[in-house]
């Protein structure tokens, strides 16, 4: 398949959103990875044909107070357990809330990345 991103995907760890078809709420679904663009998403068995028109809900609720924000998204390609979606209107609350995701699963990407450099060293001492 020929990559069409234009922006950089990152993994987003434990990130899960809930996907709405017509209004109705369909799944919860974890995020395989994201960008300002689109994402992709663990679906399961949840399957829709290209150009299916979804919004998916970022819930941005703190202890305090409640708030969830959906995006208008079209399924660009629905595979094995994989649905991708690109957002067709991202309002500017959107961007924000969407780098906010980035910024925090690539924070969580890079303490992984260290943790396991630093396994790597600590088992490549060892006497074999």
């Amino acid at each position: 398949m020929i990559e069409h991103r234009h922006t950089k995907r990152v993994a987003a760890v434990a990130e899960k959103i809930s996907i709405y078809h017509r209004g109705m709420l369909v799944a919860d679904c974890k995020i395989k990875d994201l960008s300002i663009d689109g994402m992709a998403l663990w679906a399961g068995p949840l399957q829709y044909h290209r150009n299916t028109m979804l919004e998916v809900e970022i819930d941005r609720s703190t202890s305090d107070s409640p708030d969830r924000l959906r995006i208008p998204a079209i399924v660009v390609y629905s595979a094995a357990k994989v649905l991708g979606l690109m957002f067709t209107q991202v309002s500017e609350v959107a961007q924000q809330s969407l780098r906010q995701t980035m910024k925090k699963a690539a924070g969580k990407n890079s303490i992984q990345d260290r943790m396991a450099q630093s396994w790597e060293k600590v088992a490549s001492s060892q006497p074999v």
